[in-house]
């Protein structure tokens, strides 16, 4: 079974956000800056253990995404459609 990429927050990102109230207006800016930095849409954050995290990639819901939003690239019909 495919699985959503993960991501590894790094010591600096773990520091700061270990300083953070959680469910604080500033921790959810500190995903959302996160998530910019690396192309990812903050609203789909997943948090693992071991400071882990994975998101869908900016745009998502633009295109169509398979397996089931694992990988997003154009809807086979719009790429005939451009071809």
């Amino acid at each position: 079974m495919v699985e959503r990429s993960t991501h590894q927050l790094s010591v600096e990102n773990i520091r700061e956000l270990k300083a953070l109230r959680p469910q604080s207006q500033v921790a959810f800016d500190f995903w959302r800056r996160l998530c910019a930095k690396l192309g990812l849409d903050s609203k789909t954050v997943i948090t693992y253990p071991n400071y882990r995290f994975s998101a869908l990639p900016l745009g998502h819901d633009k295109h169509w995404c398979w397996p089931h939003a694992l990988g997003c690239k154009t809807a086979p019909e719009k790429e005939e459609e451009f071809s």
